[in-house]
């Protein structure tokens, strides 16, 4: 009974199992009284019979797939194992993840399916050799036991899948490659329309050696390592359009330039709907169809950065980080508009450049010169104009670059800001004459047209942390917290706001000097004050402000909160000019509370 429960509320997988008692026969004759639109894929030559430790693979259409599970109601002890895959790869039907077939090619077998002993729908003649060619390259790929050069097969296959394929064959009238190797077969399937996209090919690479060694491995498309690397493609679907432009300033704001955004024309939507997401453009696990593809969104990011081994392991193929976060990032921009149940997969992205430059030949093949052109532009314009020594650079890099350059001889160091980002590299220019009477101010030695070099201080920051009882976090010295106070106040007076202004923009050189940086947010605000309260730096920025804002600066917290597990004092000891015994000892107290989240921070309080 718990079994039988077990069974049937467990995550859906392609595994099942037919009763025992009804048999192979009993069960397909039910699925033929109800018209089910299925198709056996291979070996059911022998049915009803079948061998030890063989199972039952089918093709079934979306449509009739929750009647076929119904009928499979016999328990792994006992029953006949059959696995089921959809037409379009539903959840509980995938193959890795993905479809098993590409969605035009389960098509085409499921129309021509014919009868095999008047019980049992199974490929055409022509398509069976296609299906078990697919099978043996891309499911099995070594394990097939067909010969290889990128590696040595196993010595003993689950079935001979060279004898099997020569009969096919000989049954349809088609030839095969010679040598049948699992190269030429690849060949073969490709100009008979059956190669899957290189999307559906790099998720199935991860189990299939073969697939990486000789499509992965092998150094196609060697230009993408270098100036192309940063390429790729948003499509937008059906429900989204009307959020093209949101979406575009969400690409920007993330660091990408965008190449070309165009409403796909008839003859490329059919293209892409059949070629990308292995034809798959359903509804997936959300609770509205996003519909078709509709619209292309082509990008370049001048600093692409690797994805994490997590999801790197979730998600092979991805080379760049930032295509994955920007994508989450949209469709949560987009769904927080509507209800949790008219919420919608907005857009489908390309995981790495190789696969952008598949769908700019699926989705604009006229423009792809232009494309490559203008990102290896962006990619030349992006380069440091001194030696580099070093990058220095902490974060995302959305509007540029920091690195530690060879400046005449002498390290200095180098902004270099992306295209597009012109008012960030004015802002850290006018801060300087803006605050050119401020003890704190670094200086500039050079500006260019996408570049400042300024000078190079070391920062000493972790020697002068000290511990705090009782928890003992090692916290920053409060003279950090007493030069920022006085930092904000400068630049309030001149009726600028110091915008996501944190620890990190703070330095100290050996001596113990303070030495403040990084001005891409400082903005006139208002005509100037004194006070401290509702500055923009540690209080949230005021609804009607209209200037430039950090990516998700408004959903991070209080501004102040990096300040707090810094420094170790609540917001409001910035009100009052405390004597330093006075702020010493209340921190002490305080800290149980301010430290211990930050315990868990392995990342430490000093960056």
């Amino acid at each position: 009974m718990l079994s039988a429960c077990y069974y049937r509320l467990r995550k859906p997988r392609p595994r099942h199992y037919i009763d025992k008692r009804l048999g192979v026969e009993g069960f397909f004759r039910q699925l033929n009284q109800r018209a089910v639109n299925y198709v056996i894929l291979r070996w059911f030559e022998s049915l009803p019979q079948i061998a030890a430790g063989e199972d039952i693979d089918m093709l079934v259409a979306d449509a009739d797939l929750d009647v076929v599970r119904q009928g499979c109601t016999g328990l792994k002890v006992n029953g006949i194992p059959c696995d089921l895959y959809s037409e379009s790869g539903l959840k509980g039907s995938q193959f890795r993840k993905t479809a098993y077939f590409p969605v035009h090619v389960a098509r085409q077998l499921l129309t021509n399916a014919v009868w095999h002993q008047q019980h049992y729908r199974v490929p055409a003649p022509r398509d069976h050799l296609l299906s078990m060619a697919f099978h043996a390259v891309y499911h099995k790929g070594f394990a097939s036991g067909l010969p290889s050069v990128h590696g040595p097969s196993i010595p003993a296959p689950d079935h001979d899948y060279r004898a099997h394929l020569e009969h096919l064959a000989a049954r349809c009238g088609e030839t095969l490659p010679v040598p049948l190797t699992l190269e030429a077969l690849d060949d073969w399937l490709a100009a008979n329309g059956w190669r899957p996209g290189r999307d559906t090919l790099e998720k199935w690479s991860a189990k299939n050696s073969w697939l990486q060694a000789a499509v992965f491995d092998a150094g196609q498309l060697p230009e993408i390592a270098h100036e192309l690397a940063g390429l790729g493609v948003f499509f937008v679907r059906e429900q989204a359009v009307s959020y093209v432009a949101d979406i575009e300033k969400v690409l920007f704001d993330e660091g990408f330039d965008v190449l070309v955004s165009r409403a796909l024309t008839p003859a490329r939507q059919t293209e892409v709907i059949r070629a990308a997401r292995g034809g798959n453009w359903r509804r997936g696990p959300w609770p509205v169809d996003g519909g078709l593809p509709v619209h292309v969104i082509v990008v370049f990011d001048v600093c692409p950065y690797p994805p994490s081994a997590r999801l790197l392991h979730k998600h092979p193929g991805l080379t760049n980080g930032r295509l994955y976060e920007t994508k989450l990032r949209i469709r949560d921009m987009i769904n927080t508009r509507h209800g949790k149940q008219e919420r919608f997969n907005a857009l489908h992205a390309a995981d790495n450049a190789a696969q952008a430059l598949d769908y700019i030949d699926l989705a604009s093949p006229d423009q792809r010169s232009e494309i490559a052109a203008r990102a290896r532009a962006l990619q030349a314009a992006f380069t440091a104009p001194y030696p580099v020594i070093r990058p220095l650079s902490m974060g995302r890099s959305r509007r540029a670059k920091v690195e530690l350059v060879d400046y005449h001889g002498t390290p200095a160091v180098c902004k270099t800001f992306r295209a597009g980002r012109d008012r960030f590299l004015q802002r850290e220019v006018a801060a300087r004459d803006i605050g050119a009477n401020l003890p704190a101010m670094t200086k500039l030695l050079e500006t260019g047209p996408h570049h400042i070099v300024m000078e190079w201080i070391e920062d000493h920051k972790s020697r002068f942390t000290r511990r705090v009882p009782p928890l003992g976090g090692r916290l920053l010295p409060m003279v950090l917290l007493d030069a920022a106070m006085e930092i904000i106040r400068y630049f309030r007076r001149t009726g600028d706001e110091y915008i996501d202004f944190t620890p990190k923009n703070l330095l100290m050189d050996a001596a113990g000097k303070v030495y403040v940086i990084d001005f891409e947010f400082l903005q006139k605000a208002h005509d100037g004050c004194e006070e401290l309260q509702g500055c923009y730096a540690w209080y949230h920025v005021p609804p009607e402000f209209e200037g430039d804002l950090p990516a998700g600066y408004l959903h991070k917290g209080c501004p102040y909160r990096r300040w707090r597990r810094a420094i170790g004092l609540p917001r409001w000891t910035t009100r009052w000019a405390l004597p330093p015994l006075a702020k010493s000892m209340l921190r002490s107290v305080v800290s149980l509370y301010l430290v211990q989240r930050t315990l868990f921070n392995r990342r430490g309080l000093c960056e």
